[in-house]
């Protein structure tokens, strides 16, 4: 079964025939999905795609972490095939999280082929979701988007209260009404962890006792280590019974760098035109060799996979190029490199989570 995640985008298929197992257009197909919280989203008519005769499909975004429920049905004597489930979860994803590129940007990239009508939507996000997932393992899986994720806000153990020059009674960052600096790791709540490690970009809410806080009551430091600033300390003790009572929703990963994102558009267009029969720039793993009048044949062993290349040449010069620029100059020196030292821009400057 695929591990789905909150976010992604499924490909849901449904066909329907006749009593004599014929393929047949039903007057009013439905597909009905029940999400995990009961909610229930039904598409109908003109709201699918037409695949073909008896043939449809939808695309649909997963909106909840659980099990969700999907039917195709229809009116009169027909039968029908497709129905299923997903199952998805909030975790880090270990893989991309977007697609490095739009088919616009695909289209952008055709030299020669046009390939703007000859691939259907459903087939299109498969291409762009492969060309993404094989440049993101070329490239040292750093990339995966922007990706969501969530977690009960909970300290592993009870805050230990720190004096500080703030206001209240704080395991915060720093008081409204201090400009000093206080050593508050006990207050951190590590999201980098819950993470992969990827950079934390942003939080999308955080929700305490049911109750969403504004923005002013949290500051995220270093891309990492979530604090509040309210003067009140994370939820130790969580109600199991209400797993949404308390919950801080953020986005964390890494953007490609442009030309990278070109090179997924070129790779997918090259894809494009595989899938339609046309010549495509991928090298061939067969090669008939003719030498002193015997003809043989040779298998290509892909060894420019192993050296992490794709084997189109302008991909390869963008793979090569970014590789160069991975490699630390002799004698450079990183200013920001000391873990701890960097902060994101527009909030005060805090002491790093080791006191550092």
């Amino acid at each position: 079964m695929t591990a789905w995640h909150v976010g992604d985008v499924v490909d849901l298929r449904g066909s329907f025939a006749d009593e004599n197992g014929q393929p047949v257009d039903p007057t009013t197909p439905t597909l009905t999905i029940i999400q995990p919280d009961a909610t229930v989203v039904q598409i109908s008519g003109a709201q699918l795609n037409h695949l073909s005769t008896g043939n449809y499909s939808h695309l649909y975004t997963i909106a909840q972490a659980g099990v969700t429920q999907y039917t195709w049905s229809a009116a009169g004597n027909v039968t029908c095939t497709g129905s299923g489930i997903l199952v998805a979860d909030t975790a880090p994803r270990d893989g991309v999280c977007q697609p490095w590129c739009t088919w616009d940007d695909v289209l952008k990239c055709q030299r020669g082929t046009d390939v703007s009508g000859l691939v259907d939507e459903s087939i299109q996000a498969m291409i762009l979701d492969l060309s993404t997932e094989v440049l993101y393992n070329l490239t040292e899986r750093l990339y995966p988007g922007v990706c969501e994720t969530s977690k009960i806000p909970a300290l592993a153990a009870p805050p230990i209260p720190w004096p500080w020059a703030g206001v209240g009674t704080g395991y915060a960052a720093q008081g409204p009404a201090a400009d000093v600096q206080t050593p508050r790791k006990v207050a951190a709540m590590d999201l980098g962890a819950d993470s992969g490690l990827m950079p934390v970009l942003g939080i999308k809410s955080v929700v305490i006792e049911a109750a969403t806080l504004p923005a002013t009551a949290y500051y995220l430091e270093e891309w990492r280590w979530l604090h509040r600033i309210d003067g009140n300390a994370w939820p130790y003790l969580q109600d199991a019974t209400d797993p949404n009572k308390n919950r801080v929703t953020w986005w964390y990963g890494r953007i490609p760098t442009t030309a990278l994102a070109r090179a997924a558009a070129l790779f997918a267009y090259e894809q494009a035109k595989w899938c339609v029969g046309h010549k495509c720039e991928f090298p061939e793993r067969v090669t008939t060799v003719s030498r002193n009048q015997v003809t043989y044949v040779v298998i290509d062993s892909m060894k420019f996979i192993q050296e992490g290349r794709t084997g189109v040449y302008l991909i390869d010069e963008i793979l090569e190029s970014w590789r160069k620029g991975r490699v630390v100059q002799p004698g450079a020196f990183d200013a920001d490199a000391r873990s701890g030292m960097r902060n994101i821009p527009g909030n005060p400057p805090l002491v790093t989570p080791y006191g550092g």
